[in-house]
């Protein structure tokens, strides 16, 4: 899709760029609530077998491993909600924005007018 102007021609880069972007976190990150459920029901059973024997010394680096591999997935996740929460605010925001100066023009219309009649006194 091409365009002369030159905002339609950012607004479309811009769309491309956050399909390429989605598509490299999907590939790269993958479902990071999959990933993270996983690791924590691996990490469960290593803890369940844990109490009944003495893991072996792999078991042992697996726990280790999976215990921090769920710490930054959950720090990550918590990151992504932030970012979308964000998001989700400058979103409204506008939306609130354009309201409240929607708002503000009509009253400054009615008090300006109010004042040409004080003036005009």
């Amino acid at each position: 899709m091409q365009s002369n102007c030159a905002v339609e021609r950012l607004f479309i880069k811009l769309q491309r760029l956050r399909k390429g972007l989605h598509k490299w976190g999907q590939h790269k990150v993958g479902n990071i609530k999959s990933q993270l459920e996983v690791a924590r029901e691996i990490l469960h059973r290593l803890e369940i077998e844990r109490d009944f024997r003495a893991l072996s010394q792999h078991e042992e680096w697996l726990r280790k491993k999976l215990k921090l591999h769920c710490l930054g997935l959950a720090s990550l996740e918590r990151t992504i909600a932030r970012l979308r929460s964000r998001i989700l605010y400058i979103r409204e925001g506008d939306a609130n924005t354009a309201f409240f100066h929607l708002q503000a023009d009509t009253e400054k219309r009615t008090s300006s007018q109010n004042c040409k009649w004080v003036i005009r006194w």
